[in-house]
């Protein structure tokens, strides 16, 4: 099991897709005259926790930052909803791409500052379900 995308890439990430305690890994490295070769170990302990996290504000603004609302959180395997609705109770976003998320737009129009109410379900890499819901300030 490697769980790296890249065996020579100086970055890595590393995405657990499957129950483990422990990961050990080894990293080699020299200088570019192939000198001083080192070897260190590192031991990855993997805990089993999860959650599914959605901001409790978001600034639709245009700079770049913060101007989408997503679902995020760990071990998510799945974004099974993403609702969104307003102080009418009518539904104005949904989603189950974990890719996509909300920017303040609703029927082609930018919604001012208010505050919204969603609901959020996941699928986890364990296959448990987790739910959460909450409310959503747009700040312009």
């Amino acid at each position: 099991i490697n769980f790296l995308t890249c065996i020579s890439c100086p970055v890595q990430t590393i995405q657990i897709t499957e129950e483990v305690d422990s990961i050990l890994y080894e990293v080699a490295y020299s200088d570019s005259l192939g000198c001083f070769p080192k070897v260190n170990e590192y031991n990855i302990c993997v805990e089993d926790k999860y959650t599914v996290d959605v901001p409790s504000a978001f600034t639709p603004d245009g700079s770049g930052d913060n101007d989408v609302v997503f679902v995020k959180g760990h071990g998510i395997k799945e974004l099974i909803y993403f609702r969104i609705y307003n102080r009418w109770g009518e539904l104005i976003f949904e989603t189950n791409e974990i890719s996509q998320g909300w920017d303040g737009v609703y029927k082609g129009n930018a919604q001012g500052i208010e505050t919204f109410v969603y609901q959020a379900k996941v699928k986890f890499f364990n296959d448990q379900f987790g739910e959460k819901g909450g409310d959503i300030t747009l700040i312009r």
